[in-house]
This record gives structure tokens, sequence and C-alpha cells, in this order.
């Protein structure tokens, strides 16, 4: 008899990846340790209102990847949502409307002109960004831009990243706001259309996959909280878990989803020396874009990259750019050699070629070329 997936985590998540599986004829086990289905977008009745814990939207609707999971297996169609059309924020001075869009940011009536002329200045290259030079942009705090700015552009970001990230701008990278305002482009296939459960309570959403999986005679089980992943030779064997009787039981299983952070999980779920100490510190690799002083041959992707004659990374991909006349390419390196202008030496065919890394991409840095 074939072992269960155990999924640990019935909120978003978890119950999505749950729902994929099941779908593919796997056999799916969901434990939550709270008593409903929801995690984080739990929400609860008062005075005959719906509130969610949190704010929770659907940013970028039918083109979000939840509603695109939805929407391949089949039930999209069971979550009535509400496109939102206007989203406020509230202030000193009343409600102030969100913008849509780019140029609607001119319109924005929580901050003065002249930070809102700022601010498009701010996010339009952002906007027209590649989603490769975000990734170098992980580790650079939101905060670095948002420091210089008045008190009321400074606050209408925090409702953004509050909007779009449940979170505060302290909390969030550079990368992470960019990638979001890209999404959002429509001249980048993005949208900025955000959706909501009709019926209101955004864990409605769960309530769906949660269906779904039971329908497909998939197992959720609330009220159990794991205490332990067992890992025996390297291989998963089972998960403690405690149930709502205070007892514990031993349910075997070869495959476990963790849906909350890693580092949490890393840290909670495993005895000692299971994880390797690196993987529990964090992988620190970047992507970084370099040209190369190649002379016969270009990157292909998976050449090695030296730094003080050791390996220090890989390269992803190259090409010689015949407008830039400089041979480019992308590769992962150590996390601590990611400035702009640090050497390496990368193996083309058994030569090792000198490169750097560059900040701006090598045609039309400033956008100039864009058309709209």
């Amino acid at each position: 008899m074939a072992m269960p997936t155990v999924i640990i985590g019935a909120g978003v998540g978890g119950l999505t990846t749950g729902a994929i599986l099941v779908n593919n004829g796997h056999k799916v086990m969901v434990l939550e340790k709270s008593g409903k289905l929801g995690g984080r977008t739990t929400s609860m009745e008062y005075k005959n209102h719906i509130l969610d814990n949190g704010f929770h939207i659907m940013p970028f609707y039918k083109k979000s990847a939840i509603f695109t999971i939805l929407k391949n297996l089949g039930i999209e169609s069971r979550l009535k949502l509400a496109k939102v059309d206007d989203i406020a924020f509230y202030a000193d001075t009343g409600f102030h409307i969100y913008p849509k869009g780019m140029m609607d940011l001119l319109k924005l009536s929580l901050i003065p002109f002249k930070s809102r002329v700022r601010l498009l200045k701010l996010l339009l290259p952002l906007a027209f960004s590649s989603i490769e030079k975000t990734e170098l942009w992980d580790e650079v705090p939101l905060t670095k831009i948002t420091n210089n700015l008045d008190s009321d552009t400074n606050a209408f970001f925090e409702a953004v990243c509050m909007l779009a990230f449940a979170d505060t701008a302290d909390h969030i990278s550079l990368g992470e706001f960019a990638r979001t305002i890209i999404r959002a482009n429509p001249f980048k296939g993005g949208t900025s259309e955000f959706a909501y459960p009709d019926g209101g309570g955004y864990d409605s959403i769960c309530r769906v996959l949660g269906d779904f999986i039971l329908e497909k005679n998939g197992d959720i089980q609330t009220k159990q909280s794991v205490k332990k992943v067992i890992v025996e030779n390297s291989k998963v064997t089972g998960v403690v878990v405690i149930d709502s009787s205070n007892s514990e039981k031993l349910i075997p299983t070869n495959s476990v989803v963790i849906s909350y952070p890693a580092y949490t999980a890393l840290n909670q779920l495993f005895d000692e020396n299971v994880i390797d100490k690196k993987l529990k510190e964090g992988i620190k690799i970047k992507l970084v874009y370099l040209e190369v002083d190649a002379n016969k041959a270009d990157v292909l992707g998976n050449e090695p990259v030296y730094h003080n004659n050791e390996i220090v990374g890989l390269t992803t991909s190259g090409a010689y750019g015949f407008r830039v006349n400089k041979s480019l390419a992308f590769a992962y390196v150590n996390s601590n050699l990611v400035k702009v202008g640090t050497e390496f030496l990368i193996d083309i065919q058994g030569q090792k070629i000198k490169s750097k890394i560059i900040e701006e991409p090598a045609f039309d840095p400033k956008n100039l070329r864009l058309k709209s």
C-alpha cells in the first residue's frame, strides 16, 4: 500500500500543493495544527461581518499564480471572485484612491505633486527591469531607496507593501518589490487588477482547495501538530505528530512537503545533524551579470567560475552582444563576491578567460530606447 505524501500546513501554499498532487494521482495527507483551514488567511465573523486575519487580496487577478492553479484544476468557477476596482488608503486627510497604474501615481492625492513625480522616476526603471536583474537585488533592503523619501511617500510604500506582501518595507527586499512592480506592468505582460472572494473571507480559497482534495480521496486532518520529521540514512521515513488529545503518533511516509518558512522548519522539525549546516545557514550564491574578455568562444552555460584559484560559481548562459561588441554572461557566484567590478576567470573550452561584474545592461542602460 502506497504511503501518503504528508503536507505540513493547511494554508494556501499547503492546500494548493495538495490539490495539484491529488489531481495527478498521488496519495496525500494534509496536517494542520489549528482547528480550521487557512493558515495566515483564516477569517472570523464579528457582528455579522467577516474579518480577515490581516489584509489579504489576490493581486494580478486572472494572471495570479493561485487563479492559474484553480483554472488548471478545473475548479476556478467554484470560487466567486469580485474584481476590486476601488482600493483606498486612509490617512489624516481622508481617503486616497490607490493608483491602478504607473501614470495614476501623478493623481495620487496622498502625497505632494513633486513627490509623485519623484516616485514615478523611482518606480519606472524598476517596472522595466529584467527578472534576472532583480535577483541581484534580493539582498538589498527596500528601505535603501525609501529611507530618503519624505514621510508621506514612505507611508505610501508601507501601504503598498502591506497590500502586496502583507508585511512592512523593512522586511522586504528591493528584488521582491521590483518583481511585483514588473508583474503589474502591462508593457511587460502584467496587470494591476485585483480580486477578492465575493462572499467574503480570503480563506474561502482554502475551503475550495480543501473540498477538492477530499473529493479526490485525499486526507485532511486538523489539530495535528507535527513535532518531528524523521530522516534515516538520508531518507524521510515518517513524521511524529501530537494530536488533539496530546498523544504522540507516528505516520509513516517517504515524502514530506513543509508549507511554512524553511528557516523555521529546518530549526524545529529535524534532529541535529540531519540537515547540512550550510543549508541551515543559507546557500550563499547570487546571480551576477558579467562582461567577458572572450576572443575565440563565448560562454554557453555550466562553465566553472574561478576567483583566487578557487571555484566560486557556475555560469548559466552567455552570448556575444553584437550591438555593444561585448561577450556577456550570467553566473551564480558566492554572494560575498557580488560587487560591481569584481573579476573572475571562466573556464571556456579549457582556457581561463577574464570577466568582471557589471551593474547595468550593456545595451541601453538608462532605458532610453523603451517604446510605449
